[in-house]
């Protein structure tokens, strides 16, 4: 027979197959510590940055999770109920709302800041060291290109003359 997505394999009659449910995952292994969704077009930085922390948690050095946004100059917004760091070119945010506990921190952007074109979500209960590794990378995103530099012109260099264009008629 062969295997339906959503389905355990098992051996015997179908009487013992059961359909997997989000019941039979948290028998088998607990309650769900945290959650994270990640959007189509989410930068390859910050999914790689989770799939990393995943691979191999990397202890982090920050005290708080937003420091290395500070660190690189993105503003914050603060209110009651949330803070909102935004990147200078306003590409990327962070948002942390410190009462909830579905979508607690979100990391989100696009060209547009009131409609962000890919999101990451986080569940309270994310590892303190996968939210400093995850906006170190976002900080590092978002920075600009160092910006293409002329050498300086060499001394005694004559500086070029304006061209004159000659009008043929």
């Amino acid at each position: 027979m062969p295997h339906r997505p959503g389905r355990v394999r098992s051996r015997g009659p179908p009487s013992h197959r059961r359909r997997l449910d989000d019941r039979r995952v948290r028998r088998a292994v607990g309650e769900r510590l945290w959650r994270a969704t990640i959007t189509a077009g989410t930068p390859v930085p910050l999914v790689h940055a989770i799939i990393e922390h995943l691979d191999t948690p990397i202890p982090a050095d920050a005290s708080e999770p937003h420091t290395p946004l500070k660190e690189a100059g993105w503003a914050a917004a603060s209110h009651p109920a949330r803070t909102t760091w935004q990147a200078p070119d306003l590409s990327a945010a962070f948002e942390h709302l410190p009462h909830a506990t579905d979508d607690r921190w979100t990391v989100f952007g696009g060209d547009d800041a009131n409609r962000p074109a890919w999101a990451i979500p986080f569940s309270s209960g994310v590892p303190h060291d996968l939210l400093v590794q995850l906006t170190a990378a976002a900080a590092e995103a978002a920075s600009p290109p160092p910006a293409a530099r002329l050498p300086p012109p060499l001394p005694g260099t004559p500086k070029p003359l304006p061209q004159q264009r000659a009008w043929v008629r």
